[in-house]
């Protein structure tokens, strides 16, 4: 799945040493534009608002995504989602994720790769991120592929 082969703390995917997820989805008898529009729909649905997340949208080809995922009560995760389409298949890249800490006490933000339980390689709560981070993927990878629709 991930062909750098790179790990943080021998679990968090990387790249250039900075947290990196990446994989190409095989998608039989879907054209690039099919893939493209289930993708577009799963924005839609996902996010408040998908004008708002979106930052580049090459009709068809590709879209780019700047958004937030809510990790913790007093955390976010922003990121960048690159999703590329091709005929068959389509490519996702999720980088530049960060831990944006909001409390009554502190705020901070800051790269992945230096949140202390990152840092210190705490395995239970690096395992607890990685599942959180699979979880959304596994969901946008289910809509681009056309997860049956309800029969309404």
């Amino acid at each position: 799945m991930f062909s750098q082969g790179e790990f943080i703390c021998d679990i968090l995917p990387a790249k250039d040493g900075r947290v990196f997820y990446s994989e190409v989805i095989k998608t039989e008898d879907m054209s690039a534009s099919e893939l493209y529009s289930n993708a577009k729909k799963w924005v839609s649905t996902t996010f408040r608002s998908a004008k708002s997340v979106i930052q580049s949208d090459v009709d068809g080809s590709i879209i780019v995504i700047k958004g937030r995922l809510s990790y913790i009560t007093s955390a976010d995760t922003p990121f960048t989602l690159t999703i590329q389409f091709k005929d068959g298949r389509f490519k996702y890249e999720l980088t530049d994720l960060m831990m944006d800490i909001n409390t009554s006490v502190f705020s901070k933000t800051y790269p992945i790769e230096e949140a202390p339980f990152v840092k210190d390689c705490i395995e239970k709560n690096l395992n607890k991120y990685n599942d959180f981070i699979y979880d959304f993927i596994d969901g946008m990878i289910a809509e681009i592929e056309g997860a049956e629709d309800d029969d309404w």
